[in-house]
């Protein structure tokens, strides 16, 4: 199967680094997230922040996340 370079690149790292790239990456969309959950009331961007917020907990602090995970 033939893989772009974005592929092969994310297939070489950890699997903290592939969590980290993952929370850059819902970081960037969080703005839009919010202004769309303002403008539809779909839902409460709070809650998506909170849960990005434990993911980058989770990826710096491991006994502090396990018991904030529980808050949610």
């Amino acid at each position: 199967m033939l893989q772009n370079p974005v592929h092969l690149r994310l297939a070489k790292l950890e699997s903290w680094q592939h969590m980290t790239f993952m929370a850059c990456l819902c970081e960037r969309m969080f703005p839009n997230y919010w202004a769309f959950c303002q403008q539809t009331a779909f839902a409460d961007p709070q809650l998506y922040r909170r849960i990005l917020d434990l993911i980058w907990e989770s990826l710096t602090v491991k006994d502090q996340f396990r018991r904030s995970a529980g808050e949610i």
